[in-house]
Order: C-alpha cells, then sequence, then structure tokens
C-alpha cells in the first residue's frame, strides 16, 4: 500500500490550540478570581462571613474570602464548560473540569494536607498540564493519507478509528479554512460521500399558531434536517498544512508507481 501513497500527514499542532486551551479553564478560571480579590463586591465579602464555618469545614487551609474565590472559580469554570458542551456538543470540558475540581479534594483528603489557596492552583495547573499531553498525545495518533483512488483516516487514543475511502465514492471534497487556518497556513479536508462522511446534522423546527376564540387555537409546525459540515478529526483529514494541494490530490487522483499522473486522472 505504501507505494501507492503519494501523500501523507496528521493534524498539525496549530490545528489543536483550542483543544489544549480548554485544559486550561479550571485553572484560570481560578487565577481570575484569585487576582480580583482586592475587587471583591461588600456583598461577597459579607457573605464569605456568613459561610465561614461551611467554607472553612470544606476548604481547609483556606481563609473564608479565599474558600468563597475558589468556590466562584469553580462555579465560573463549570459554567465555560457548559458553554462549551452547548455550543460544540462536546462533554470533555465539563468532564475534565469536575473530574480536576474532585481530584484536587480528594488527594488533600488522601494526603492528609492543608492546602491553600495557591497550592491548589498548583494542583489544577498539573491537571491542566496533564490534559494538555493526552490531547496532544491523541492528536499524535491520527494518520492521513492520500493514495491511488483511495483516502485513509486512522487514530484515536481510546477508540481506534480506521476509515478507508474508495476515491471513486468521493462526490466532493470540501476545504474548511478557520481564521487561524488561514493566519497559520492548515485547514480541513473533507471527503464528502454518499454516506455523508464530514457532515453533520442540525435539526430546524419552526412553529406559529393562532387564536380565534378563547379556548380555542390552532397551531402549526414544522421541522427539517440541515446538512451542515462537521470538521473532526475521525471523519476528515484535519487540521492539515497546504490543504489545497491535498484537495486537489483527492479529485484529480495521484498516479501510482509507473503510471502517469494524466492517465491517473483520466480513468477518474
Amino acid at each position: 500500500m505504501g507505494e501507492d501513497i503519494c501523500w501523507s500527514g496528521s493534524p498539525s499542532p496549530a490545528s489543536y490550540l483550542g483543544s489544549y486551551l480548554r485544559g486550561l479553564v479550571p485553572t484560570v478560571a481560578v487565577a481570575a478570581l484569585e487576582s480580583s480579590a482586592g475587587l471583591l463586591p461588600p456583598v461577597l465579602a459579607g457573605l464569605s462571613s456568613s459561610l465561614a464555618f461551611v467554607l472553612k469545614w470544606a476548604l481547609p487551609g483556606m481563609s473564608p474570602v479565599e474558600g468563597l474565590l475558589y468556590v466562584l472559580g469553580a462555579l465560573l469554570a463549570i459554567l465555560v464548560a457548559l458553554l462549551d458542551w452547548i455550543i460544540n456538543v462536546r462533554v470533555g470540558l465539563l468532564a475534565f473540569s469536575l473530574v480536576a475540581f474532585v481530584g484536587v479534594e480528594a488527594l488533600r483528603v488522601v494526603l492528609g494536607l492543608s492546602l491553600g489557596l495557591g497550592a491548589r492552583l498548583a494542583l489544577l495547573s498539573l491537571f491542566s498540564a496533564g490534559w494538555v499531553l493526552a490531547v496532544d498525545l491523541r492528536r499524535r495518533t491520527y494518520r492521513y493519507f492520500v493514495g491511488y483512488r483511495k483516502v485513509g483516516i486512522t487514530g484515536g487514543l481510546l477508540r481506534r478509528v480506521e476509515r478507508y475511502i474508495s476515491g471513486d465514492m468521493v462526490s466532493d471534497v470540501i476545504v474548511v479554512k478557520p481564521l487561524l487556518g488561514r493566519l497559520l497556513g492548515f485547514g480541513h479536508v473533507v471527503p464528502v460521500t454518499p454516506s455523508g462522511l464530514g457532515l453533520g446534522e442540525t435539526f430546524s423546527v419552526g412553529a406559529a399558531g393562532a387564536s380565534a376564540f378563547k379556548g380555542l387555537a390552532v397551531g402549526v409546525g414544522g421541522g427539517r434536517i440541515v446538512r451542515d459540515i462537521a470538521p473532526r478529526e475521525w471523519n476528515c483529514l484535519y487540521g492539515v498544512k497546504n490543504p489545497d494541494r491535498v484537495r486537489d490530490l483527492i479529485l484529480l487522483g495521484c498516479a501510482p508507481q509507473g503510471r502517469s499522473a494524466g492517465a491517473a486522472a483520466a480513468e477518474r
């Protein structure tokens, strides 16, 4: 198979920048609240005094004000993770944020430590570093190739994906270049097939109603499924450099050894 491959690559580190930064959410949220301690509104300062007993019991090693800031930072991180789940339909950040905050307290209990705000922030930083390393390890597992009448996608850390697409089944090739991709020279090459590889579905619904008499109403509604581009590491050539060249190789074909590129393109 190797002699028939005319291009191979993997996602560029720049294409994973957003994934790397997601792991910093718990650390940055707590650090941001800590840095604004001097700007704490009087109402929150009073709240920390009212909850002093609970905060000291739940978060030993911190003053009531530090405990309140830590709790607010955790809530802020979870809120950001929930928004990421809703917008990107990815639960990973929410699960990681919960694991990070619970993990810090679990380490405190197991090791019998009394952790201040700075120590907890340092442990959160270790969790964030672990996230970044795990994400980069997953990125390195993905390999893509374009060969004579075929496209291959392999990779995955916990769940291994191996997908091979016949060139004859590719009906269209879409190149998606996000803003950062246009600046740094990477993009997502989406080979569209009859099975819908590379496309996602969005359900759009609308409704209308009217009431002519009290207690009597008539309503009309409807919905439709809209196909949209949904680049993911496992369904396209994600974050590759020189995406236009990769697109041309898929569309025009690349010749195996002993054949000219023109002959290969003529057969397609």
